[in-house]
C-alpha cells in the first residue's frame, strides 16, 4: 500500500498493510540524526517554512516511514528554536491582557476568505509537493477554547465567571477565523482529511470542565468544521 492508501483504508475502518503513523516529528536530536552531519544552527532562528527544513522534514519523515505529517495551519513544525531558549511551555507565555476591562475593549481581527487563500495555499502545495509520495500532507486547525492561549489562562478563567458574554464574544471570532480556513481548504480539497487539535487536558485532568466543554467548545467546533463536512 501506499502511504495515502493506507491512511484512507485506516480512515474508513479497513485493515491495511500495516498501522498508518500520523504524527509530526518534534525532535530535534532526531531530526539531526538524519541531517547526515549538515550543520542545524540556522534552524535555530527559522520560523518559516525554509527550504532547509522543508528539505530535512521530508527526509526525516521518509526514513522514519511516517504516512501523514500534519503543518500548524501553514507552518511546519521546527523543533531546533526551542533548543536555543529557556521558554519551554505555553504556561510561561505572557498575556498583553491584565484584567476583564481589557477583554472589552479587544476585537479580534477575523482575516477574509482571500486573505486565507492567498497565505495558506502556496505554502500547503510546496510542502505537499516535497513530501510526496512517502508522506501525505494535511492541515491543522485549531478551536475556540484555544482563546485561552492568547488570554493567558488565569484571565481567561476569571472571564468565564465575571464576563461571559466577552468571553463568548471572542470565542465566537476564533470561531470564525478557524470556519474560514475550513472553507479554503474543503473548497480547494487539499487533502483527504483536516486535523483538529486543541489543548483541553494534561496527562490526568481535564483543563476545563465537561460541562463547559460540552456547553462552548463543541457547539462552536461542530460549525468550524461544517464546511469540511459538508
Amino acid at each position: 500500500m501506499t502511504a495515502l492508501e493506507r491512511m484512507i483504508a485506516s480512515l474508513n475502518h479497513e485493515e491495511p498493510d500495516r498501522a498508518a503513523v500520523w504524527t509530526l516529528i518534534d525532535n530535534s536530536d532526531l531530526m539531526r540524526h538524519f541531517a547526515d552531519g549538515e550543520d542545524c544552527d540556522a534552524l535555530m532562528t527559522d520560523h518559516t517554512n525554509s527550504e532547509d527544513l522543508l528539505d530535512l522534514t521530508a527526509r526525516t519523515c521518509e526514513a522514519l516511514g511516517i504516512d501523514v505529517t500534519f503543518l500548524c495551519y501553514k507552518y511546519l513544525m521546527n523543533p531546533f528554536p526551542r533548543d536555543a531558549t529557556d521558554l519551554q511551555t505555553i504556561s510561561e507565555h505572557k498575556s498583553e491582557f491584565q484584567n476583564v476591562e481589557d477583554l472589552k475593549k479587544y476585537s479580534p481581527n477575523v482575516p477574509t476568505y482571500e486573505a486565507i487563500e492567498a497565505e495558506l495555499l502556496p505554502e500547503f502545495n510546496r510542502v505537499k509537493e516535497a513530501l510526496e509520495p512517502h508522506t501525505v500532507l494535511v492541515s491543522q486547525g485549531g478551536c475556540s477554547i484555544e482563546a485561552c492561549h492568547g488570554l493567558g489562562f488565569e484571565l481567561f478563567s476569571m472571564a468565564m465567571y465575571d464576563a461571559p458574554g466577552e468571553l463568548g464574544r471572542i470565542m465566537d471570532a476564533y470561531s470564525e477565523h478557524q470556519r474560514i480556513i475550513c472553507q479554503v481548504y474543503a473548497d480547494h480539497k487539499l487533502a483527504p482529511a483536516y486535523q483538529v487539535s486543541c489543548d483541553i487536558g494534561f496527562k490526568g485532568t481535564l483543563l476545563f470542565s465537561p460541562d463547559y466543554l460540552r456547553q462552548e467548545m463543541i457547539p462552536r467546533l461542530k460549525y468550524e468544521i461544517e464546511p469540511i463536512k459538508n
